[in-house]
């Protein structure tokens, strides 16, 4: 069980500070459960009331070394071999439901590697791809600058720097 003011990650809400446990009865007289009353770190006004026994996962916030390690790893991180579209875009659904970070890092090396194959080829981005890349980032990169304490912008071009891929924006050839 977490403690109140520890830092979770939340699967749908990313980092979350824990403000309170308490017992609440959300669906009436007679349903009274522990909840986690949280505060998600990088959606200001919001807040996640999750059963403390409940379906939805939460793990401890990376730290500093354990990112060190994740971006270590990256640059062995296997990409989604897939070449049917829906067939990739449920390995992509797959990989998040994983819940783990090195999953996500899967996810944006595919999306980039793919996306540098189609523009060189002179073909459009696929919008499905685009869309499991930025919650994989979002989720990943808010995880990293929390730990790291960085910006969460800045994130991008560290992994991008450690791994051997230019920035998104360096597309043009010198």
């Amino acid at each position: 069980m977490y403690e109140v003011g520890e830092f979770v990650v939340h699967e749908g809400s990313g980092v979350c500070r824990i403000e309170e446990i308490s017992e609440l009865a959300l669906a009436g007289r007679g349903s009274e459960q522990t909840y986690y009353v949280m505060k998600p770190y990088y959606e200001r006004g919001s807040r996640v009331m999750t059963p403390v026994e409940g379906t939805v996962r939460m793990r401890p916030v990376m730290t500093k070394g354990e990112v060190e390690e994740l971006i270590a790893e990256m640059p062995g991180v296997t990409e989604i071999r897939e070449d049917n579209d829906k067939q990739r875009i449920q390995k992509y659904k797959e990989a998040l439901a994983a819940f783990e970070p090195l999953e996500l890092v899967r996810i944006i090396k595919t999306v980039y590697s793919g996306k540098q194959r189609r523009i060189r080829a002179g073909k459009k981005i696929l919008m499905g791809d685009e869309r499991y890349t930025q919650i994989a980032q979002k989720r990943l990169y808010e995880e990293i600058a929390f730990a790291m304490e960085m910006d969460v912008k800045d994130v991008e071009g560290m992994i991008y720097e450690r791994i051997g891929f230019p920035g998104e924006m360096e597309t043009t050839e010198g």
